[in-house]
């Protein structure tokens, strides 16, 4: 009778999860025809947008599990660099090298020591103003002379994995080619740099979480991925209202505010986290993680990185506090709790912890980098 009973819900969840997606099909294709023929440009790249979020699956979050890149596809992007000036804190004159949304970027500031390479991975729809606060904190008042930053664009975190393995292996080649510089211009110093990276938001997780799975699996095939590889294992990551925890709220929260208008926004943010239930309903049935909890075990095994700090709130309504602070607790037992940092506001919302609490934030990071530094001063005087 059992036997029985499980046979036919497993027919009828099959046959629902079928009858959902037909929906959301037919919704998608007359959502599409009808902006097309209203001729309303915005609007219809609104529905191309959407259209592609619910059509696809999510497949970034769980890359490190699943996922495969290439290097050599990625080795083919090939975008210039536009120089412009910028000015320090003193008034000189720096090179700055900027390149458009969805490529990293490159910011050079002149002096003859740095305390790390910096890499900063921007949040879902960042402009560069937007990050561009946080490289200047790297520079004007934590020591790092160099910093590479960039936010993969939202069609490569939600449509295309390639244009993402070429976003991240891009920005690998930036930060290698950092510290070859720094490192032949400064003889003198035989100590090796090390990576600090800073992730804002799941929009800089997925690129991680990408450059994690070339670590991984093709560190041994590129010299650029094994000086990466050294150089972030003594360095440093911190998360700023990241991982997210990929939930149906959080799913939603992302969706509505990616789009331009909430007329688009709440159906697209509907249609999608129905999309990710349907497809948690599958994984369930075949005895499968689901997309979230893939993507979360990814981060509780990672193992590219011995030093990570975390940067969380209460009020944040897209990264998880309490999911933060058990990823928190199982790091800590992975890797030391010496290595595992974190500090929990009570009222800046998602990324804008910089924002609302300035000298707190860069007391921490600081905190992080001087941590790092004695302990891979203690390691360097071991080896004499």
């Amino acid at each position: 009778m059992r036997e029985i009973f499980s046979t036919r819900f497993l027919q009828f969840a099959m046959q629902f999860c079928k009858f959902a997606l037909l929906v959301v099909a037919l919704f998608d294709r007359l959502y599409l025809l009808f902006t097309k023929a209203l001729h309303i440009t915005w609007l219809h790249k609104a529905a191309m947008f959407y259209r592609a979020c619910i059509s696809t699956t999510f497949r970034i979050g769980y890359c490190r599990r699943f996922g495969s890149s290439s290097i050599s596809a990625a080795s083919t992007s090939s975008s210039s660099f536009t120089k412009i000036q910028g000015e320090d804190g003193n008034n000189n004159k720096r090179p700055i090298t900027q390149r458009r949304q969805g490529e990293a970027q490159n910011c050079i500031e002149d002096g003859n020591k740095t305390r790390a390479i910096c890499l900063i991975l921007g949040f879902g729809g960042a402009k560069r103003k937007h990050i561009a606060k946080y490289a200047s904190m790297y520079t004007s008042s934590l020591g790092c002379s160099s910093v590479v930053y960039g936010t993969a664009s939202n069609h490569a975190v939600f449509v295309d994995h390639n244009e993402l393995d070429k976003f991240a292996f891009d920005a690998i080649q930036e930060v290698a080619k950092l510290i070859k510089s720094e490192e032949s211009n400064n003889t003198q110093n035989n100590k090796e740099i090390p990576i600090v990276m800073h992730i804002l938001s799941n929009g800089g997780a997925f690129v991680t979480a990408k450059i994690g799975h070339m670590l991984d699996t093709q560190s041994h095939t590129n010299e650029d991925l094994q000086l990466f590889s050294k150089r972030l294992k003594i360095g440093a990551q911190i998360f700023d209202s990241a991982p997210c925890y990929m939930d149906s709220k959080a799913n939603f929260t992302v969706i509505k505010h990616l789009l331009p208008s909430p007329l688009i926004g709440i159906p697209a943010a509907c249609l999608f986290t129905m999309r990710m239930y349907v497809h948690s309903v599958i994984s369930m049935l075949k005895g499968e993680l689901n997309h979230a909890d893939s993507y979360w075990q990814a981060w509780l095994d990672d193992t590219n990185c011995n030093r990570q700090g975390f940067i969380y709130s209460e009020k944040d309504d897209i990264a998880n506090s309490v999911k933060i602070e058990e990823l928190i607790n199982e790091r800590e037992k992975r890797i030391g709790v010496h290595n595992v940092s974190s500090i929990h506001f009570e009222d800046s919302v998602h990324v804008q912890h910089l924002r609302f609490h300035r000298e707190e934030y860069i007391n921490f990071v600081d905190s992080i980098l001087t941590d790092m530094e004695e302990d891979n001063n203690k390691i360097s005087e071991k080896l004499k």
